[in-house]
């Protein structure tokens, strides 16, 4: 996502948009966006807000952790990759 050619401003809307996405069908979904062959790949997602200073990272990571339904039935894996920041 971080092409180099495209502004900050640019790569952080299109990172939160991604967030807010994955919150929306985290909702819209019955089995929610953490179960077992969702569609979202939530590393590659995650791996993506990674790359951002820790300012603009951790509210959307938060977003991520607190405001899904189905977080808390998130594999370890993806859980371990949100909730360490850096």
């Amino acid at each position: 996502m971080r092409n180099k050619a495209a502004p900050p401003s640019i790569s952080q809307l299109a990172l939160s948009a991604m967030t807010v996405a994955i919150v929306l069908y985290d909702h819209a979904h019955p089995g929610g966006v953490f179960r077992r062959g969702t569609p979202v790949n939530l590393k590659k997602c995650v791996s993506q807000l990674k790359g951002l200073p820790a300012a603009e990272r951790d509210p959307l990571l938060n977003t991520l952790q607190y405001s899904t339904r189905t977080y808390k039935n998130a594999p370890e894996a993806i859980k371990n990759a949100i909730s360490r920041r850096g």
